[in-house]
């Protein structure tokens, strides 16, 4: 209130203060396909990482239903959000007709490629939410154990993973002895930081983890998720783990159902549905209610 004259001036300023404050932190949409999202959108754009590109930090994507054929590569603050339109919901993200392409490199093994359909990559990156959309490996043209066939990975990068499906993310069957092949998969280089929650998420069809958290300054927290293994992997096959924290990271991995991640040779090499290795000291890991 203004009870007198007195207070004009101020609360002209306050008024204009306000009417700044609200253009500050007004959100700003894009979106991607060809339906009417549920919000106004600035610009359309026919990909995803077309989108990206040009989205200001702070900006949500709504992506229509269909299937986009592609690689996105993610350095700013951003929201990946599929919408329902026409009855239809199914935001599919699928590799390029080529296949897979090495977009960024292992930070803890000898900088091994990696071959990511959806790479975060900081350290300039915020938090970046992907939500209501899946990660479909099928058709990734991966041959080998080179490059490492990776889902979504955040590097030096935090955020959310939300109601999402990562799916697929196996090899030729001559090739799987490989270690690679994660659905989801996060990791630290010396001096950042990334904290990543998977939450209300489903994994399954990898050739070594479900959802993986590695390196000191990596907090993962996994929770309401379903992670399912392949059943009994014959040798030589990777042994896979379906949740891990592993070299130094730390977090919470809770209420989730872990299936199906064993090894046909215990004595050779062994399969976990959690597991934690050389995990962060003194840092309240908490695995409860799995």
């Amino acid at each position: 209130m203004c009870p007198n004259r007195s207070f004009t001036f101020s609360c002209l300023a306050l008024v204009m203060l306000l009417g700044l404050g609200g253009q500050a932190f007004a959100v700003n949409y894009n979106a991607v396909g060809a339906c009417t999202p549920p919000n106004l959108p600035a610009h359309t754009y026919t990909t995803i990482q077309a989108a990206v590109t040009a989205s200001a930090p702070g900006t949500i994507i709504e992506i229509c239903p269909g299937t986009y054929h592609e690689q996105v590569v993610i350095t700013r603050k951003l929201t990946l959000e599929g919408v329902a339109a026409a009855g239809e919901d199914a935001v599919v993200i699928l590799p390029p007709g080529g296949g897979l392409v090495q977009n960024t490199t292992d930070f803890d093994h000898a900088s091994n490629p990696v071959a990511a359909q959806v790479l975060v990559q900081g350290p300039f990156v915020a938090a970046v939410t992907i939500t209501n959309l899946t990660v479909d490996g099928t058709g990734n043209g991966i041959n080998g154990c080179s490059p490492d066939l990776q889902g979504i990975l955040f590097q030096n990068a935090s955020g959310t993973v939300n109601h999402v499906a990562v799916r697929n993310q196996a090899l030729p069957p001559a090739d799987s002895g490989c270690q690679s092949g994660e659905s989801i998969y996060v990791q630290t280089g010396a001096g950042f930081s990334s904290t990543v929650a998977v939450q209300n998420s489903s994994v399954h069809n990898y050739n070594k983890n479900g959802i993986t958290g590695n390196d000191p300054n990596t907090k993962l927290t996994v929770t309401g998720s379903y992670v399912q293994g392949s059943g009994v992997v014959p040798s030589p096959s990777a042994a896979q783990n379906g949740i891990q924290l592993g070299f130094g990271a730390f977090g919470k991995i809770s209420l989730n159902t872990v299936i199906d991640n064993t090894y046909v040779d215990p004595t050779a090499a062994a399969a976990t549905d959690i597991l934690l290795y050389d995990t962060a000291q003194n840092s309240g890991i908490t695995v409860s209610s799995n």
